[in-house]
């Protein structure tokens, strides 16, 4: 197993992070999590995979219908491109091959890869994101509000990329998020948890929200999920505390166990990089926790939901796991603060650049819902029919913005999580 943090006060935290398994310090380790952050990750590998065997393919995006748009330089190559995203079917969700659309692009996807890349040299301030644009056939840029877009499209221009391949957009920055705040027992996804960090003030805590719970092949042992910055100090193991709900003796639940450093090998100029914003802890002997249960509300909402547990049905069902988000799919999140809410996935696999920091986060998703200060930690699913008790888990929320571009969660996908800490049971016995 690899081996996160943050401080604040009350209902918020920060958040953010890097890692790899096996010796966890050294050289050799440093230039392991770096070629980890430059591999392909998520959709862009599986898009790239495609584009190999179909020359031409652009990208691939889902309608709140189930039908999807492929995106084909050549469209005489449509019957390839439908069978080869029919081969990778359960990936991307509930795609029907039968009812995709094509639409003549441009560029291909490995022309997209190759232009990212040399984008991950960009060294320029005000940077929010940066994104392959699977629906748009693009590379997207977001900056924050007051960005000379003049600038990064100059900057853009030095790295012989053609101009229409690129589009700048301002954005709100990605911040980190800190209710389902009642002591809950067996523990589960989705309720408040709270650690004291080094610069809390007294009487004071920070509160974050449990994401899953999880156990490792060959041990006995329960973990709980959350965020990096959701304990005593980000990266680096510093045994922190966790609590549930609030900080007291009788509150202790876990420890934390594993917490990887960032990485500046291979990371943007200026900047330290991991795959996720996630740390995991061990639970304390005699404490209840339930593998594969997130902490149902009575009602979801766009932009908040409730944060009042469900008597009939407490608990959502971990039945499935899906390594990564497509984008226009329909995902949940229930956090302690803004409670159950619903939106569709935006960006895929974007690299998000912390707001007041020097992090990067590789290959993250964004969905459009509302969140609030606490909801850090938060698990991120689908239902598997409308409202279902039986969902399928996509990873846990760090951060987003809920301001002038309207709400948006960012989350760390399963597959980069395990990728940092090994292979997880997280489904219900």
């Amino acid at each position: 197993m690899c081996t996160g943090k943050a401080a604040g006060r009350g209902v918020s935290a920060l958040a953010i992070v890097v890692a790899a398994c096996g010796d966890p310090s050294g050289p050799d380790a440093a230039q392991r999590r770096a070629a980890q952050q430059r591999a392909l990750r998520g959709l862009d590998r599986e898009f790239a995979q495609i584009a190999r065997q179909v020359s031409g393919f652009g990208g691939l995006s889902r309608r709140s219908d189930g039908s999807a748009l492929v995106l084909l330089t050549d469209p005489t190559r449509a019957a390839s491109a439908r069978q080869a995203i029919a081969a990778k079917a359960r990936l991307f969700g509930s795609i029907d091959p039968s009812r995709i659309d094509v639409r003549v692009v441009k560029f291909d996807y490995l022309q997209l890869i190759d232009w990212r890349d040399r984008l991950r040299s960009l060294d320029v301030p005000g940077l929010v994101f940066l994104d392959i644009d699977e629906s748009a056939n693009q590379l997207r840029i977001g900056v924050e509000p007051g960005t000379s877009h003049d600038v990064v499209t100059s900057e853009v221009a030095k790295l012989d990329i053609p101009a229409d391949a690129v589009s700048v957009e301002d954005t709100e920055p990605i911040a980190y998020m800190a209710t389902l705040q009642n002591q809950i027992r067996p523990t589960v996804g989705g309720v408040q948890i709270a650690f004291i960090g080094p610069n809390t003030p007294p009487g004071m805590y920070v509160g974050c929200t449990l994401g899953f719970n999880a156990r490792f092949a060959g041990s006995s042992d329960t973990y709980l999920v959350t965020n990096s910055h959701c304990s005593g100090l980000q990266g680096g193991v510093q045994h922190t505390e966790i609590f549930q709900p609030s900080p007291s003796p009788a509150n202790l639940i876990a420890l934390e166990h594993a917490d990887p450093d960032y990485v500046e090998e291979g990371c943007y100029p200026h900047r330290r990089c991991r795959l996720g914003d996630v740390s995991v802890a061990r639970y304390v002997p005699g404490v209840e926790a339930t593998v594969g249960a997130i902490a149902r509300t009575t009602l979801r909402g766009l932009t908040a939901g409730s944060l009042t547990i469900d008597d009939g049905q407490p608990t959502f069902t971990i039945t499935n796991r899906q390594p990564f988000a497509v984008m226009g799919q329909t995902l949940d999140k229930v956090g302690r603060t803004t409670g159950w809410t619903v939106g569709t996935v935006v960006a895929t696999c974007i690299d998000a650049f912390v707001a007041g920091s020097d992090v990067a986060l590789i290959c993250q998703t964004r969905v459009l819902s509302g969140l609030g200060g606490g909801d850090s930690g938060a698990p991120v699913f689908e239902s598997q029919a409308p409202f279902s008790n039986d969902v399928t888990l996509y990873g846990i929320l760090w951060g987003g913005s809920n301001t002038n571009f309207g709400p948006s969660f960012v989350f760390t996908p399963l597959e980069n999580i395990e990728a940092e800490f090994g292979p997880m049971i997280v489904t219900a016995p």
